[in-house]
């Protein structure tokens, strides 16, 4: 763990129903060898000082699961919103989350670094995509921004950006983000890995 993950919670973004994974839980794929959730684990653990699990699946890890809360939003802001609740009521300071979706087995191993720098709220995108689920979130601001009554019955993570102004972070090319949504994503992915090993 490096100075600057001091504070921040790490949070796989595991929920969701992977359609186009022909329902398939993400993080059990295997690929190039082990797990999806355990890839993102792999890269995300020396960036943050605790990790949890968004999601009802701990995929036997050591790290907590954490499901959406009763009356919360659907999607990745009913993750985020669980998460600042949970990281509100831990004994440990957290003042950011770090998210990370499971389906996104490569972030560089600077990229909390590369957010924090760019203040409070940030995301990540590059040269061709904005990926606004691998982000960075004051913790005070997502928990203030969730009680306000002019939040939308189903927001989005870019309503979520745009109202705490989160700052969009170019990743230094190459990024190597990608999304694995389906097994011919998953394919490419872990023939990638066997080339480069």
């Amino acid at each position: 763990m490096t100075r600057s993950a001091h504070n921040i919670l790490g949070v796989v973004l595991a929920g969701g129903s992977a359609s186009r994974m022909g329902g398939a839980d993400k993080g059990a794929v295997q690929c190039g060898g082990k797990r999806l959730v355990d890839h993102v684990i792999d890269r995300l653990a020396p960036q943050v000082s605790e990790i949890i699990i968004a999601g009802t699946n701990a995929y036997g890890t050591p790290y907590e699961a954490v499901p959406d809360r009763d009356g919360a939003p659907f999607g990745p802001v009913a993750a985020l919103k669980a998460a600042a609740i949970w990281a509100g009521i831990q004994q440990e300071q957290f003042t950011h989350l770090m998210c990370v979706p499971v389906d996104m087995p490569v972030i560089r191993p600077d990229t909390a670094s590369l957010l924090r720098a760019a203040g409070d709220n940030a995301f990540a995108i590059d040269a061709d995509h904005e990926f606004s689920a691998l982000a960075l979130w004051s913790v005070q601001g997502l928990r203030h921004l969730f009680r306000s009554p002019e939040m939308p019955e189903a927001p989005s993570l870019r309503w979520v950006a745009k109202e705490l102004g989160a700052s969009a972070v170019q990743m230094p090319a190459p990024s190597g983000l990608i999304n694995l949504n389906t097994p011919d994503d998953v394919a490419a992915f872990e023939q990638e890995l066997s080339t480069s090993s």
